[in-house]
């Protein structure tokens, strides 16, 4: 037998695994999910918010924090959402 062979039987099996449906599925409502890729989409605007500020030396240490603040309550939200949960 092949090599090509055995990892194709290899794949097959992976993909007929409980587990791996379950990944599948939880990844398919992942993205099929608005609010959490609202959520995520607010999350890395904010990231990159938060990335400005930390390099600018002249950023007002008052706004880096609210940046924080809302980057970490964004991050909460998502890990809250019932699709990531189960993802």
């Amino acid at each position: 037998m092949e090599i090509l062979d055995i990892t194709r039987e290899l794949c097959t099996a992976i993909q007929e695994n409980e587990l791996y449906k379950a990944f599948a599925a939880a990844k398919k409502a992942n993205d099929e999910d608005k609010a959490l890729q609202d959520l995520i989409g607010e999350f890395n605007l904010l990231r990159m918010n938060v990335s400005q500020a930390m390099q600018d030396p002249n950023a007002d240490e008052e706004k880096k924090q609210e940046y924080n603040t809302k980057l970490q309550d964004c991050y909460k939200k998502i890990m809250q959402n019932e699709s990531m949960i189960a993802y």
